[in-house]
This record gives structure tokens, sequence and C-alpha cells, in this order.
């Protein structure tokens, strides 16, 4: 299932006006008017709260971080033909609980309705040119109109061309290796929602999600009995895809896109990254970092596991500690049945959706010079997973 992030109400209302006529026996008789072509959408975006760690105590919360909340929001919407009748860009970045926008668009038909949050902190790779592009930049020269013959039309070819729009990894700097030496950036997230047909009635009102377009790793490491302060150095992530698409390629299995069936990653393969950290961690102390990674899945290598045995490579992560070597032992992640987690059950990881948090929690100890670590894997979908790690929101 998918781990969703924020939640949009979308009410639309139309004014319902009643006229007094005067017949011949002078008896009052309402008659309404014409239910009004244009309907006002009036959409309130409301930020989910962040729930405390099954661990935690009142004053242990595990708050979202700020980069992980909406700061701006661009609504597209395409009229039936394909044509772009609203576009527009949205501050969110205010501390409100609840954003109320309103947009007038004509009704009784069906709409593909596209939101894109972020889009100042991210690139995407412009279609025409084959090189990035400032997001905002590129959502903003899709000129809304009145009709399709005055403007932007998004079908077939060029319709396919928006949903595929990619981010280069290398290009954003959300993903990059030293994400963890400067500012945190705000996420990127996208949604695509087709068929969406606005009635002539005074209300109307559903909910959309909008997905993270982006997996993270959280690691939670103890510096068990090692008598010492420990400094992890840096994190080693394999398979760190060269791209992804902005917009969620998936199979969903309910409207709301709340759980999906498959998605298809733009990449199926990836590089082995070391990311830098520099955390020092007291003795007997428990610290975590967070590195964002953009979605991913391997399907193309494969190794051997015994005579005859070949699996896919799953996903690995090593980490370097107190400078100890240039090339850190490699650990496999596995996921296993929540309810039955045993060794022999699990099975390797070999795909990263977007919005997946992979919880890693480490003991760190020492013997002699020597230091050993033990790192335990949970792949945690946070919209459903109790965990002591904080939630993805």
């Amino acid at each position: 299932m998918r781990t969703l992030k924020h939640t949009i109400l979308i009410m639309a209302s139309a004014a319902m006006l009643w006229l007094v006529a005067a017949c011949a026996d002078k008896t009052d008789i309402p008659v309404p008017e014409p239910l009004p072509a244009t309907t006002n959408l009036v959409l309130d975006l409301r930020v989910n709260g962040t729930p405390a760690s099954r661990a935690a105590s009142a004053a242990d919360r595990l708050p979202a971080g700020d980069w992980e909340l909406i700061h701006t929001l661009r609504i597209i919407i395409l009229a039936a033909d394909g044509h772009v009748e609203h576009n527009g860009r949205y501050d969110l970045s205010s501390p409100a609980v609840q954003h109320t926008i309103t947009i007038a668009v004509p009704n009784a038909e069906a709409k593909k309705i596209i939101f894109i949050a972020n889009e100042d902190h991210f690139t995407v790779v412009d279609p025409s040119t084959d090189t990035s592009i400032g997001a905002a930049e590129y959502f903003n020269s899709l000129y809304a109109t009145i009709t399709a013959t005055e403007g932007n039309t998004l079908t077939g070819d060029k319709w396919t061309t928006l949903q595929d729009i990619a981010m280069r990894t290398a290009d954003n700097p959300v993903f990059s290796t030293d994400q963890l030496l400067h500012d945190r950036i705000p996420l990127p997230a996208s949604a695509i929602y087709e068929n969406v047909v606005i009635p002539r009635q005074p209300t109307y009102s559903r909910t959309f999600y909008l997905h993270r377009a982006a997996a993270k790793y959280t690691y939670r490491l103890t510096n068990n009995k090692s008598q010492a302060s420990v400094v992890v150095n840096s994190a080693t992530v394999n398979y760190v895809a060269p791209s992804q698409y902005l917009f969620p390629h998936i199979t969903w299995t309910d409207n709301s896109q709340q759980t999906f069936s498959s998605y298809t990653p733009l990449s199926d393969t990836g590089t082995q990254n070391v990311y830098t950290v520099n955390l020092g961690i007291d003795d007997n102390e428990t610290r975590d970092f967070v590195l964002y990674l953009p979605e991913g899945t391997n399907k193309i290598a494969q190794e051997n596991i015994g005579p005859g045995i070949l699996q896919d490579v799953p996903y690995r992560t090593g980490l370097i500690i107190n400078a100890d070597t240039t090339s850190p032992v490699m650990h496999d992640i596995t996921v296993g049945d929540d309810d039955n987690l045993k060794p022999s059950k699990f099975t390797p990881m070999t795909t990263l959706p977007r919005n997946t948090n992979v919880i890693i929690n480490g003991d760190i100890s020492f013997r002699a010079t020597a230091a050993t670590l033990t790192m335990n894997y949970t792949v945690c979908e946070w919209w459903n997973y109790e965990t002591d790690i904080p939630p993805y929101n």
C-alpha cells in the first residue's frame, strides 16, 4: 500500500437562486433558475497531523520535518477536450492548519486535475530539449484559456508526454550525496486524477491525495556498550536510480489512490552511492538520520546464492564508522511478514516505490579495536505501520 501525505477536500458550490413569479390566480410559486454552467470549486487543503512514535512520551514527539510539508501547490485542470482551463499556483507556506482555495470552472464534464507541490525546489527534464528545467518554469508555461483553439491542449502524445515527465537524480539537490550537509529542501509531491466529473449541483465534495516523489531511508543507530563516542562518517546505498517519473505510474486499486497493485519506475537499475553523514553518537545514545532517494527497482542484476540458484540483487546499505575502512560491509535489506518476523521468512527487497520509508535500526558496539555493526531492517509504509522510528509524515 502507499503512504500518503496531504489530503485535499474539494467542495464545489453553486448558488441556487429562486424567483417569485406571480400567476393569474395571484398564488406565489417559486421557480428555480437553471443550474449554472460554472461551479466554484472551494478547495480545503488540510495537512495531516503527525503522531508520536509508539514508544514516545508526551515530551518526545516526532513531528514531520518542515521539508516534508507542502509549501506551494500548483493545480492544473484540463477540460474534457484536453485544453488547460485552469493553471494556478498557491502559497501554503503560512503556518495555518487549513488553507482554502476557490476556483471557478465549467461543470458537468469529466476533468483531469493535476497537483504539483514544492515546484520551486526541483527540476524536470524538458522533453523538447532533453535538459533539466525548473519545475515552476515548465508548468507555468501551460497557459489556461477559455477554449482549446486558443491555447494548450494536452491530448494524445502531449498528454502522455506530461504524464511521463522525468526528474534526473543528479540535477536535484534533494537526492544529492551531501543532502545532510545543507538545509533540507522541500520534497516534490504530485498526483493526477482523471475522469473527475464536477456535477451541476449546489455542493460537491471529494478527497484527493498527493504522493511524494521520493522514497526515504531512516537510520536509527544506538551506540551500544562501546565505552566511547563514535562517528558515523558515511552511508552507502546501492541501486540509486538515475531518474524517476514526477507523477506516479501506478495501477491503483481504489479511486482515492490509497492502495495499488503495481507500479512502473522509470529506471530498473542504479548506482551505488556514498552519502556523507558525519554524525556523532555518544556511548549508550541513540541518534537517527534520514536520506531521500528516488523510487526505483532492480529487474536486471542477479547473483548466485547457491548451486544453480539465482536471485535478484537486493537493495543493500552499509556504514563507515570512525573512518575505520574505506569499503563498508554491505547488508541486504529484506522484507518479512510483520506477523512472523523470522529470518527464514524474509525475502530480499528489490523494489523501492515512492513514498516508502525503509527503516534501519542499528546497534554499534566495539570489541577490542574492531567495530561490529548489527543492523535490522524493516520496510515501513508509514500510513498503516506503527514503529518506534519517526513516521514518514
